[in-house]
């Protein structure tokens, strides 16, 4: 995330102090739910059917980030919903790590 995009968590924060706020991270999620390489160019068809399929919407993707985007979108809906449990962010950290929330309390939706 870029700098403009922390102030606009900010923002957000500002205005609607319980605002769900996701993060994810497409590449390895990608990984995760199919068992495959992230290569965008060289499988753009099978991953944006795959990603359809997941959706159940007919998806027409022209980019890495609009790839990106969808799936992310997928991550937020499914753990809202209740579909996805596992919030990677609440695991407690071993004693030598520790998370850092500038932007308060998020959550990381993962597939369990």
């Amino acid at each position: 995330m870029s700098l403009n995009g922390m102030m606009v968590l900010l923002a957000l924060r500002g205005m609607a102090p319980q605002v769900m706020i996701t993060e994810t991270h497409p590449k390895v999620m990608h990984w995760y739910l199919w068992g495959e390489a992230y290569d965008f160019v060289a499988r753009r068809s099978v991953m944006v059917e795959a990603l359809a399929k997941e959706l159940g919407l007919d998806l027409a993707l022209e980019s890495d980030h609009e790839w990106d985007a969808a799936l992310s979108a997928l991550a937020a809906f499914r753990g809202s919903s209740g579909q996805w449990q596992r919030n990677l962010h609440a695991i407690a950290p071993d004693k030598d790590e520790r998370l850092v929330m500038p932007c308060g309390v998020t959550k990381y939706f993962w597939p369990a």
